[in-house]
């Protein structure tokens, strides 16, 4: 799957352009704070009540890179 339609995958499924921690943990199969911990070196936007958003275009990348794809 590329980049394009993981980030178009997870758009459907959170109606969002931006996702939070336990959005973020659900998509890295990882809990909130250590997929917190794994995306530390991607931007990320602050919402008025402090909470931390990350892309969705940048966390399909993450997935796509650091991923094992099995060539067909």
């Amino acid at each position: 799957m590329s980049v394009a339609e993981e980030a178009s995958r997870m758009r459907r499924r959170w109606n969002a352009e931006r996702l939070n921690g336990e959005q973020l943990a659900f998509e890295l199969g990882l809990s909130r704070k250590t997929a917190i911990k794994e995306v530390d070196y991607l931007p990320f936007y602050r919402t008025r009540n402090g909470d931390k958003r990350w892309s969705v275009t940048d966390i399909a990348e993450h997935i796509y890179c650091n991923t094992e794809r099995r060539k067909a």
